[in-house]
């Protein structure tokens, strides 16, 4: 008799084969070879099971073996894995991760890093399974839809479209087709915590134990609109978005809120003292409200601070007391005001001091240049200083030797001797122009004169005689500002204003005196110009020279006839 298969089993789903009555299946799996990509142990179709329940051994030698005992659960889009039992625990073998795609469920093993590194790749896995089945008998399909009948459902339910602040209202869950106990996410927007009792804005249903939550719409004291609170369900399984919303009714009116400052006396004389009182409407005893005063200084007032706080019900009032200086400066304006920007007082301060006369001092001079043997004359100028006074000063810039000996130090006296005359010595020594300066010892007044340097320091006269060797060279024979000068192409030592006489007997090569190293009769110094430039087998060639600089001498034809001229 042959065995009919059909009693047993039919065609389910996405081409599976399903036990017929909802009938439940154990199987025994063939071994599997562990690999590091990870190895597919197991996979089904979740239409026709809901779970199922593995024994997994893995055996890599005789001193590494695990038996694992786990619970794999599975809806159309998520998975789960329980392991319950373990025999090598703390040093496991094998990691189990489980995943559904397209609606098939997949037992996925990965080998663990090992502490001592072994690898156990390669190593036999063998495992049995109870399958849990679904609904295998075939179900109603939703008309005009490829949906089951069966296929879970979400709403969510509102006791009323619209609450007033100060009552409540709840949100209920109604599922079909979920197990009792499934956790079911929700979100809340449109309102804040405060809004709702200070409730959370995030929770979860808890189906068959947690199906509805009420929340109280809090009565404020703030006009704010309309709100609308919206409850979502977060990652709907349906697939769908569920949400329910209800409208608060704004029904509360905010208080007017007022703030006044005022002073006790409008206008003020320095030294007088005035009050700023605060004065508030609906504000909260303790509430502090920072205060700032512009218009004046701080040294304007000897009672009172440029900024400070009031404390409502404790802190109403501040006194300010104004300072008597010696300053002239004028109607001032105090300006107080919360830094909330809501209140400000002003107190107009009279101008009752005044300023103290104020000494001055200057110097001045009869020219602003003067020559060496010259005369010019420093003027003391002052107001408000009494005569007699006497007012030291101090000359810098020069020395006692160039104004003729007169000392550098030395008093004016007010009223009385307000003059000094200088004389500018003339002296032989070249030194460059100098500043005459005169200050009053008080800091209170300087003035120069600049002393153009008209002398000049005469130099020294020097002689070389000057012949050749060949072409190759000059030879040189004489003293220079270092003592004796010999040998070829040697180097001429002088000072500014120095005379140099160079004395030739070098036939055939004619001496020019340079600013450049160069043949030929070009860049010939300038400062001054050498008188007999070119001579060679006679005469002289002299040159005074009047700036410091490195110099050249050259023959006109040959470059290797060439030496240096450093004037300092």
């Amino acid at each position: 008799m042959a065995f009919d298969i059909s009693k047993f089993f039919r065609k389910g789903q996405n081409n599976t084969i399903e036990f017929r009555g909802g009938s439940n299946l154990s199987y025994a799996g063939p071994s599997s070879t562990l690999v590091e990509n990870g190895t597919e142990l197991d996979r089904w179709y979740v239409g026709s099971y809901f779970g199922v329940e593995y024994t997994i051994a893995c055996d890599v030698n005789s001193a590494r073996k695990e038996i694992i005992k786990c619970l794999c659960t599975a809806s159309t889009s998520t998975a789960n894995i329980v392991i319950y039992g373990r025999s090598n625990l703390g040093n496991d073998l094998l990691q189990l991760e489980v995943e559904v795609t397209d609606a098939y469920f997949k037992l996925m093993a990965y080998p663990r890093v090992q502490d001592d590194s072994t690898s156990i790749e390669g190593a036999k896995i063998i495992h049995s399974a109870n399958y849990y089945a679904t609904l295998n008998e075939p179900g109603p399909v939703i008309a005009g839809s490829s949906s089951s009948a069966y296929s879970p459902t979400y709403t969510l339910s509102r006791s009323t479209s619209q609450a007033n602040e100060g009552q409540s209202f709840s949100i209920t869950l109604i599922t079909t087709n979920v197990n009792a106990g499934t956790t079911v996410p929700f979100t809340i927007t449109g309102v804040q915590s405060a809004d709702i009792g200070g409730a959370n804005l995030t929770g979860n249903f808890i189906t068959g134990t947690t199906d509805t939550f009420t929340y109280p719409v809090t009565s404020d004291l703030s006009t704010e609109g309309a709100e609308t609170f919206t409850m979502t369900l977060d990652n709907d399984p349906g697939g769908t978005t569920t949400s329910a919303a209800v409208l608060f009714n704004d029904t509360s009116q905010t208080p007017a809120i007022s703030y006044t400052l005022t002073s006790n006396l409008s206008n003020v004389n320095e030294g007088d003292t005035f009050r700023i009182t605060l004065t508030t409407g609906n504000v909260d005893p303790g509430v502090t409200l920072d205060y700032t005063v512009t218009g004046v200084t701080a040294a304007d007032l000897t009672t009172g601070s440029l900024t400070g706080s009031f404390v409502v019900g404790t802190t109403d009032y501040f006194d300010f007391t104004l300072a008597e200086d010696t300053t002239t400066e004028g109607v001032e304006s105090f300006n107080i005001q919360l830094n909330n920007g809501q209140a400000t007082a002003q107190v107009q301060i009279a101008d009752t001091s005044q300023a103290a006369a104020v000494s001055s001092y200057s110097l001045g001079r009869s020219v602003p240049t003067v020559n060496e043997g010259g005369n010019f004359t420093i003027t003391l100028t002052t107001e408000n200083v009494a005569n007699g006074t006497s007012l030291p000063y101090t000359i810098t810039g020069v020395t006692s030797s160039d104004i003729n000996g007169a000392s550098l130090t030395g008093d004016f006296i007010v009223g009385s001797q307000e003059t000094l005359n200088v004389t500018v010595s003339s002296d032989l020594t070249t030194e460059g122009s100098e500043v005459f300066q005169l200050a009053l010892d008080n800091g209170e007044a300087t003035v120069g004169v600049t002393i153009a340097d008209t002398s000049i320091t005469p130099g020294n006269n020097y002689t070389i005689t000057v012949g050749n060797a060949g072409s190759g060279s000059y030879t040189l024979s004489g003293t220079d500002r270092n003592g004796s000068v010999s040998g070829n192409n040697a180097q001429i030592n002088l000072n500014v204003n120095d005379n140099l006489t160079l004395t030739m007997n070098a036939a055939g090569h004619p001496l020019y005196i340079k600013s450049t190293n160069a043949t030929g009769t070009g860049n010939q110094v300038t400062t001054p110009a050498a008188v007999g430039q070119g001579a060679s087998s006679s005469g002289n060639i002299t040159w005074t020279p009047n700036t410091a600089g490195t110099y050249h001498y050259n023959c006109q034809y040959h470059s290797s006839m060439h030496g240096l001229i450093v004037v300092s």
